[in-house]
């Protein structure tokens, strides 16, 4: 334990981060809702920090997501390097599962793509009563991503995407806690074109307030103030949301929560934008052998597009693994966005404002895949990815499918 305790101290002081995520007294068992998806690649000891590394072949036939006609194939190569920590002591955890690699695609394209993804999870507990922390994520990364959707799901290039979350909770009384909150979210892509409406930071403070209705249920109120400060054009707008909701305990393996309310936007170009909020999640663990997360969200976000400042979007998406077997073991992921671009409007030089007609939008996402462990360290891997673009608007839509097989080994 005090080895552990001088490798966390060291961990914690490289990162140079506060630690993240707390929970009220009662509401322990809430800190398995987030049901993290094993990569597969296995556990074979009890030392908290894992390699491996994993090469992947394959093919896509539509890379440049091209609508009818305008499909570009090609065949593609990846390398990754994965690096995972998940340390604990009595008062902080420290987890991590860090990716960095790349994606060629031969033939004409002859591209080369980044992939680096860093989330950071760290837990602290100052006292009985007061826990700190922070939720970390970086991605530098080619669009479209269905996970976290920072701009379209069109191919523009390469982005840095980046969201943050700091958090401390403190409990009053036996039953009434408080949870004080601030994110950023910051999106900057390398090309300009593609920047020019979507380069942008998003800061967000926020309070929520929980009582302890029963020891496996709260109730919660919350208000947010946000902040849009866009990078290249005037887009920029405040906003004020309040929410109410419950987070209940089923089991020591079944957490779920939900908020609902309203958020009131204003804009300083198009004026007020007022929706619907509606969030909610649910987290189920069986054991070691099977983790499933499931969101759900409605709400406003940014338009992303050059004609609207916003769209209101609607979102639901399901990460599970299972291991099938001592040796294999399978993921899968859906994501469902449904979103509606607003009217925008588009001045002409010299004459009156032209309104340009809101459109709708249906996009998922499904990836499959599976991992059989030929050994305690190497593993042969196959995977499936589906993508499926409606749009209302010409060129938006597209179907992509992408099919790869590989080797991964720890060390």
């Amino acid at each position: 334990m005090a080895r552990s305790g001088r490798l966390l101290a060291v961990v914690a002081l490289f990162l140079g981060l506060p630690a993240a995520s707390l929970l009220a007294e009662g509401e322990a068992g809430e800190a398995g809702s987030s049901a993290g998806v094993d990569p597969g690649l296995g556990i074979f000891s009890r030392f908290p920090l894992h390699f491996s590394a994993s090469v992947r072949g394959g093919y896509d036939d539509n890379v440049n997501t091209g609508s009818s006609g305008f499909e570009r194939g090609a065949g593609f190569f990846s390398a990754s390097l994965n690096i995972s920590l998940n340390l604990e002591t009595p008062r902080t955890s420290v987890s991590t599962a860090t990716a960095l690699g790349f994606t060629y695609y031969s033939g004409n394209l002859n591209t080369t793509e980044p992939n680096l993804n860093l989330p950071i999870t760290i837990l602290h507990k100052v006292s009985p009563r007061l826990q700190i922390g922070a939720a970390i994520l970086v991605l530098y990364q080619r669009e479209p991503n269905f996970q976290y959707s920072p701009g379209s799901y069109q191919n523009n290039g390469n982005y840095f995407f980046t969201q943050d979350s700091f958090h401390a909770d403190y409990i009053w009384q036996p039953r009434f806690s408080t949870v004080t909150t601030y994110s950023i979210v910051a999106v900057k892509y390398d090309q300009m074109a593609s920047g020019l409406f979507q380069d942008r930071v998003e800061n967000t403070i926020g309070n929520q307030f929980r009582f302890l209705l029963w020891p496996t249920t709260n109730l919660v109120g919350e208000y947010r103030f946000g902040v849009v400060s866009y990078s290249h054009v005037n887009r920029d707008s405040t906003s004020n949301t309040i929410l109410a909701g419950v987070d209940h305990q089923f089991s020591p393996r079944l957490t779920a929560g939900f908020r609902a309310g309203a958020e009131f936007r204003d804009y300083e170009d198009t004026g007020e934008q007022n929706s619907p909020h509606f969030e909610g999640n649910v987290g189920y663990r069986f054991g070691k052998d099977t983790a499933a997360a499931f969101t759900i969200s409605y709400g406003l976000e940014e338009g992303n597009v050059g004609t609207t400042a916003n769209r209101e979007s609607f979102r639901i998406g399901l990460v599970a693994n299972r291991n099938l077997t001592a040796r294999v073991t399978t993921n899968v992921s859906i994501f469902y966005n449904h979103d509606d671009y607003s009217d925008g409007q588009n001045l002409i030089a010299g004459g009156p404002p032209v309104t340009i007609p809101g459109f709708t939008e249906d996009s998922i996402e499904i990836s499959l895949s599976v991992r059989y462990a030929m050994t305690r360290n190497l593993g042969l891997e196959a995977g499936y990815n589906h993508t499926q673009v409606s749009s209302d608007q010409m060129f938006r839509d597209y179907t992509r499918n992408s099919v790869w097989a590989g080797l991964s080994w720890g060390f």
